[in-house]
């Protein structure tokens, strides 16, 4: 009895395990999860394995977790056809949860429609495409965005005052996605896109040479490459063939190609050497090193040639991902049978193909994702937005077989050498902040940039062409038609590109005719520059708003007047006749005369004085016959400018009427109208800069003077093509020759032949006193000094010490000369307009020059 007793109780125990596995199993959901990758690409077959580890870590650890995910592979071959027919089917006869992939951006942008119908979430840990998370909420973009790189790209380009680069990217949604952002990146750090560069992500070898070859033709050294793996690394091997890897280039790659240099072949790493490239910042952990260690025996036993795969970041976010979508199965729990509804948005004429069921788990899993937050193998993992939060980057320099880190970049400091917060600096993309690098052709120099193209042409530079006004620049021909350039801005522009750290072939062609006259004003030479008919432009050339719309303009060429003249010796003697009562006898007759001499002199010198006073406190003096320039306009007076000058439009737009404004082409011409006056056919005010008044007046200083009101330019400059890498080289040049003293030299000795105009009042009187008056009384004085060098002869008789020192002596070269400074002409600081013709240069003065009245 006992026995069978016990036998019943065994087989109730027995029924009662059996029962409570059923009702375990029961209890525990799959969640059926589609994975569609190109199973033969590098990112594909690296982003399964590291799924299928992440799979097995994470239900060995969470082992009492009720739910799972059952993995349903398709292979997209790389087509996007392909991908969206496994989409399809996994959608329709597996009746997927959720579908991790597709592993490129146009693949993306396809199944993102099917997973927004069927309210299944699309997560991709490779598509980086900016431009796709913000189609539809159903898809989940698990990486970094292209976009977040563009900041650490951008500021190298800072670091090393790059002013325009050429990008290089795929015909392609990965490809064109990043553009748009890329443009605003380099604006900000003030540098041009100089030249887009477009490849079919088919390109034949053919093309890429093509295209390869016609940015050799182009200035710029610098480009930005943002390619698939495959067509970066036939990129790369065509450059490397013509020569675009050598000495003065510089390459930067974005994160997709910089990620897979460890995989590439020899010929392709060899011919990616030097190349700059920019890679999310993946922190070290214990964890990351257990599973690049699994990783790289696993991933030598199935592929011996995989190489160093374990650290690409795409291998790491897949492994995240995946392990994000398990924690977020495991929040929504047990999963029901549903019954399921068809797509209330589906029109019965759709076809049968895309006629599948909505998911009611769909939903679920994309809101317990977005919330999922933990630290992965590839960093912080949260999602904003769906899509992975920014993360600083790694600048690494590809050298020898691996990459070699020059520095990092974060959002909100710059770049860094090592991540280190607590460091301040003023510029924090500063060149300081990099490493060493090697560029390509293995120099340690940094490419300026942009060279002149290899097909040898040198710089076409135009030279305006005048018959008068020739001081600044001048155009002549011999019997032979041979023309010659020459003038101070001629001289300046070839000291300047003497001065450049590099060699600049040029050729100087004037701006005329085939008859040799001038074929247009200085706004048609500018134009000229901007229709690429000229490089650029040189001479007396002012900067205006409207020429600067068509030309970028250097500073401006500076001109300096000399430093004041001062005189240094003391004539102790005569004043201190004034202020001392001599009480030694003079007994010497010598010294009686040099005495009674000097009181002569300071007699006369007194009386001078006070008639010079009296004559300025009470005489009118001359004044010119009109000094407004409102007045000129209400009396239709005639006023001149120089031909082709931009002056004509400014005195329009002062009021003076089309008819009024005569233009001259030689100084000669001006006098002739100054003159005669408006009312005998010339004019009652001539415009122009100040230099050239400054001249004209030289030449004129008892006729004419300047009056009126002041107006301001921004001076003379050399105009070059928009966004020419010249204009800031050249820039600092004429800064360096100005504070040498170079253009002031050059200065001097193109106007030293001119003599100054002390000023109108000055010129008013043709009978002045001056030193030179009393000649003949200095020099008996002068002769007693010299000769009574002998100890015979000192003044101690008279009471009064002479120092043999040269301070006390009076020689020849102790009288004051008339120097001045009042011709000092400022050409590269914004001038000054004088009521004289302003021409182009770089001082703009406009100040009237009347005939004054009788």
């Amino acid at each position: 009895m006992k026995l069978l007793l016990l036998f019943f109780v065994s087989l109730w125990m027995c029924s009662s395990f059996s029962n409570s596995q059923r009702s375990f199993q029961k209890r525990t959901s799959n969640f059926q999860v589609g994975v569609i990758l190109d199973l033969k690409s590098v990112v594909g077959s690296m982003g399964l394995s590291c799924m299928s580890m992440a799979l097995s870590d994470f239900y060995s650890i969470h082992s009492n977790y009720s739910t799972r995910l059952s993995l349903h592979v398709r292979d997209s071959q790389g087509q996007v056809i392909e991908a969206a027919a496994a989409g399809l089917d996994l959608l329709k006869n597996v009746k997927i949860d959720a579908i991790l992939g597709p592993e490129t951006s146009a693949q993306a942008n396809f199944l993102m429609d099917l997973g927004d119908r069927a309210q299944v979430p699309i997560i991709s840990f490779s598509a980086t495409s900016p431009s796709l998370h913000t189609r539809t909420p159903y898809f989940v973009q698990a990486t970094q965005g292209d976009n977040t790189q563009v900041g650490a790209i951008a500021a190298i380009v800072k670091s090393f005052r790059w002013s325009q680069v050429i990008i290089i990217y795929e015909d392609s949604d990965y490809g064109s996605g990043i553009v748009p952002y890329l443009s605003n990146a380099f604006q900000d750090v003030n540098a041009r896109i100089s030249y887009r560069s477009v490849f079919p992500v088919s390109a034949s070898d053919d093309y890429v040479l093509k295209e390869l070859y016609k940015m050799m033709t182009l200035q710029t050294r610098v480009f930005v490459v943002h390619m698939s793996y495959t067509l970066g690394v036939r990129l790369f091997l065509k450059a490397k063939e013509i020569g675009m890897m050598e000495k003065g280039y510089a390459w930067s790659i974005t994160s997709g190609l910089t990620d897979l240099v460890y995989l590439m072949h020899s010929d392709a790493a060899e011919a990616m050497q030097a190349v700059l490239g920019v890679k999310p910042l993946i922190p070290k952990s214990k964890q990351l090193n257990s599973f690049v260690n699994r990783l790289k025996k696993q991933s030598l036993k199935k592929s011996p040639g995989i190489g160093r795969a374990d650290l690409s970041i795409f291998g790491l976010w897949a492994y995240d991902t995946l392990w994000a979508l398990a924690m977020a199965a495991e929040r929504v729990g047990l999963k029901e049978t549903p019954k399921a509804l068809e797509n209330s948005s589906v029109n019965l004429n759709v076809s049968y193909l895309f006629n599948f069921k909505t998911s009611e788990v769909g939903p679920q899993l994309l809101k317990a994702m977005s919330e999922a937050k933990f630290e992965g193998l590839s960093g912080k993992f949260h999602l904003v937005y769906g899509k992975m939060e920014s993360s600083s980057y790694q600048i690494i320099n590809v050298v020898g077989n691996g990459q070699k880190e020059v520095g990092q970049w974060i959002p909100s400091h710059g770049i860094r050498r090592e991540m280190n917060m607590n460091t301040t600096t003023h510029d924090t993309n500063s060149r300081e902040n990099i490493r060493s690098i090697i560029w390509p052709g293995d120099s340690t120099v940094v490419p300026k940039g942009w060279e002149v193209p290899m097909s040898g042409k040198k710089l076409k530079i135009g030279v305006p062409v005048k018959s008068g006004f020739t001081d600044f620049v001048r155009v002549t021909r011999d019997d032979q038609a041979n023309g010659r350039i020459s003038g101070f801005y001629i001289d300046v522009f070839k000291s300047v590109m003497e001065a450049l750290p590099y060699a600049v072939p040029y050729e100087l062609v004037p701006f005329e005719n085939p008859d040799g006259s001038s074929a247009g004003t200085y706004n048609d030479l500018t134009y000229q520059v901007f229709l690429r008919n000229y490089d650029g432009a040189i001479g007396d050339i002012t900067i205006t708003a409207n020429r600067s719309k068509y030309a970028d303009f250097t500073v401006s060429s500076a001109f300096r007047g000399p430093p004041s003249q001062h005189v240094g010796m003391i004539f102790y003697f005569p004043f201190s006749t004034l202020v001392f009562a001599h009480r030694e006898k003079i007994v010497n007759n010598l010294a009686r005369l040099v005495v009674v001499v000097w009181m002569f002199v300071i007699l006369i010198l007194s009386s001078t004085y006070t008639a010079s006073l009296s004559s300025r406190l009470t005489v009118q003096r001359l004044q010119p016959s009109i000094t407004d320039i409102n007045e000129l306009i209400k009396n239709r007076d005639f006023v001149g400018c120089q031909e082709g000058s931009f002056i004509v439009e400014f005195l329009k737009k002062q009021g003076f009427e089309g008819s009024r404004i005569r233009k001259f082409t030689s100084p000669d011409d001006c006098d002739e109208a100054l003159s005669r006056g408006s009312k005998d056919g010339g004019i009652s005010a001539f415009y122009d800069v100040i230099p050239y008044s400054k001249l004209f007046l030289s030449k004129h200083c008892d006729k004419y003077m300047t009056v009126g009101p002041t107006h301001r330019t921004d001076g003379f400059a050399f105009d070059f093509r928009k966004g020419s890498p010249l204009v800031a080289d050249v820039s600092r040049a004429v800064i360096e020759l100005t504070e040498n003293g170079k253009i002031l030299e050059m200065e001097q000795n193109w106007l030293r032949n001119e003599r100054t105009c002390a000023g109108p009042e000055d010129s008013m009187n043709s009978i002045t006193i001056s030193l030179q008056s009393f000649k003949g009384l200095f020099a008996i004085p002068l002769q007693r000094s010299l000769s009574s060098r002998q100890p015979q002869d000192k003044l101690t008789e008279a009471g009064i010490i002479q120092n043999s020192s040269s301070e006390n002596s009076v020689q020849p070269t102790d009288f004051p000369r008339n120097h001045s400074n009042s011709t000092e002409i400022v050409s590269s600081a914004p001038e000054e307009v004088h009521d004289l013709n302003l021409e182009d240069i770089s001082a703009a003065q406009h100040s009237g020059v009347n005939h004054p009245s009788a």
